[in-house]
């Protein structure tokens, strides 16, 4: 879009803001999660995504063999695929389902191959176009936050790669890994990668700074508690990224990443066990870790994590969280027989600036202003709103 439409849609936008008068959060509203919806048919869900504006979320389970299905923000089925690994080879890692930021496209690993990576049409279900240049099965990946860049890795491998035409091609391989990666997270700035591996007795969270389209390790940060039972399960970047959270065993880590990236505080022994997943709140201001029949949401306190709220979800282990850019909805996924993906109003969990615009517009964006609301953009946006 041009400067003058872009400017037109501030205009427009900081209008309906004036007429709708939004309220910023204070600092320390209290969290309340709600129970609202159970996808009944949902077997043991491993993964749970949803898209940037709110019109999809999708959720791999081992229903029918392991399968992704994709909902419309109703929670309405669309489309499904049956990916080719099935009961024996079921994926555990996360993540594995990425949503185009501006909602075209949805990233599935193992649907022709187990090697593979699909570039599927969000609406249909149809490849657009099919990724083959990893040589043993796709574990993780994970989309920069434009959309422009695609990180993805078997247990031995990470090939970083640019978008190109209706998929994505390879810039970089590095292969022949010793250490097996688990999870791997996109910095929503585009400047980093986070990769947690595990060998033998070591667990670790590498962090690779992205230059020149190549990645550079820059951070490592590596503990040995001779548990071979327990790996790091997934990490999450703020918003902001100016920090990482890592989830071990009882133990949430939370390292900063300014120019000297470091461990910069530590939560152990949480009395709910083991950490399955984390996301941050769309604002930044809030952490929520999943766990076996509750979810704890954490709020920075002196660089120290502070409880702000516990949920009970009623579920087994919480295995993956997701919640809506607006901050009004959480998804789990979780490991059960059946409603293994459940949906919960929520209250006191701040907006992304991308959500605020979106809710202005009760989500009625055309593909041009999706592609056009840029998080810079969006923060202009909010900026006129005041207050």
């Amino acid at each position: 879009m041009t400067t003058r439409l872009v400017r037109r849609m501030v205009w427009t936008l900081t209008i309906l803001a004036a007429l709708r008068a939004p309220g910023s959060l204070p600092a320390q509203v209290p969290v309340r999660a709600v129970p609202d919806t159970l996808v009944a048919t949902a077997v043991d869900a491993r993964a749970v995504e949803v898209s940037r504006f709110g019109s999809y979320v999708a959720v791999y389970d081992t229903s029918e063999g392991n399968t992704v299905r994709v909902f419309d923000a109703d929670l309405r089925p669309l489309w499904k695929v049956r990916l080719r690994h099935f009961w024996a080879g079921s994926l555990r890692e996360r993540p594995i389902l990425q949503f185009a930021p501006d909602e075209t496209f949805l990233l599935v690993p193992a649907v022709r191959t187990t090697t593979d990576i699909a570039v599927c049409d969000v609406a249909t279900g149809e490849p657009l176009a099919v990724l083959r240049e990893h040589a043993s099965d796709v574990k993780v990946l994970a989309l920069s936050a434009d959309g422009s860049r695609l990180v993805s890795a078997s247990r031995d491998e990470i090939i970083l790669w640019r978008r190109a035409e209706a998929g994505f091609e390879p810039i970089q391989a590095l292969r022949d890994l010793a250490p097996a990666v688990m999870t791997i997270a996109f910095a929503p700035d585009g400047r980093h990668v986070a990769v947690a591996t595990t060998e033998s007795f070591t667990r670790a969270v590498t962090l690779y700074a992205v230059d020149a389209d190549a990645l550079r390790p820059v951070y490592r940060h590596a503990f040995e508690d001779r548990n071979i039972s327990n790996d790091i399960d997934q990490l999450a970047f703020s918003p902001d990224s100016s920090r990482l959270a890592a989830g071990y065993r009882d133990t949430i880590l939370v390292f900063g990443l300014d120019d000297d990236p470091r461990l910069i505080g530590t939560r152990i022994g949480i009395d709910l066990g083991t950490v399955f997943s984390l996301a941050w709140s769309p604002d930044g201001r809030l952490l929520v870790s999943g766990h076996v029949r509750f979810v704890r949401w954490w709020r920075e306190d002196g660089g120290a994590l502070v409880e702000a709220a516990t949920t009970a979800t009623q579920q087994p282990a919480a295995q993956d969280l997701a919640i809506s850019g607006d901050g009004t909805r959480l998804y789990v996924a979780s490991r059960a027989d059946e409603n293994a993906l459940s949906r919960f109003r929520l209250e006191g969990v701040g907006a992304s600036p991308v959500g605020i615009v979106a809710g202005l517009v009760a989500g009625d964006l055309s593909l041009a202003q999706r592609r056009a609301l840029t998080d810079a953009l969006a923060r202009e946006v909010v900026g006129e709103l005041g207050p």
